[in-house]
């Protein structure tokens, strides 16, 4: 369980983190499959980031597009 999460959602610099409501829904998902995490610099021009990046842009503009009508 990452020290955020026993630190009442803080991060070390006591700080809430951002979007806790999706991190509590991702952590409650996460439960319920075995999953190795693995923190990725932000910006780092890593595969796999870059890749999950795009997949959330699309949504994003999808969603927009989706909620305008």
């Amino acid at each position: 369980c990452p020290n955020w999460i026993k630190n009442n959602w803080r991060k070390s610099d006591k700080k809430p983190v951002e979007n806790k409501d999706l991190w509590e829904i991702l952590y409650h998902l996460s439960q319920q499959y075995s999953i190795t995490w693995q923190w990725v610099k932000a910006h780092a021009n890593n595969e796999h980031n870059n890749y999950v990046d795009e997949l959330a842009k699309s949504q994003a503009i999808k969603f927009q597009t989706d909620t305008s009508s």
